[in-house]
């Protein structure tokens, strides 16, 4: 949202990758482009391959504050679980 200027419900929605385990990268396969998986295996790293948003890669429930007076707080749920998320009415 910050660093990429990114509305909050597309930042959540991006492609995820967990690098818990050393040298290991578990990435959500089909929501990369090839040539990204090429670097990170040239990089010496072993890919797990998840299912487009998969269940495994986390969740994240937010809610933005209003940045201009008498705006709604904007809650997004994660498409890769059930949930919502909303603020108080203003």
């Amino acid at each position: 949202v910050i660093d990429g200027r990114q509305p909050l419900d597309r930042a959540i929605a991006a492609p995820r990758l967990h690098a818990g385990m050393a040298g290991q990268i578990q990435i959500e396969n089909s929501r990369y482009e090839p040539h990204v998986l090429e670097a990170l295996e040239g990089a010496g790293f072993t890919i797990k391959k998840r299912g487009a948003y998969s269940f495994y890669q986390g969740c994240v429930q937010a809610v933005q504050l209003p940045t201009r007076p008498k705006e709604q707080f904007f809650g997004v749920a994660d498409p890769r679980r059930d949930g919502g998320a909303v603020g108080p009415d203003l």
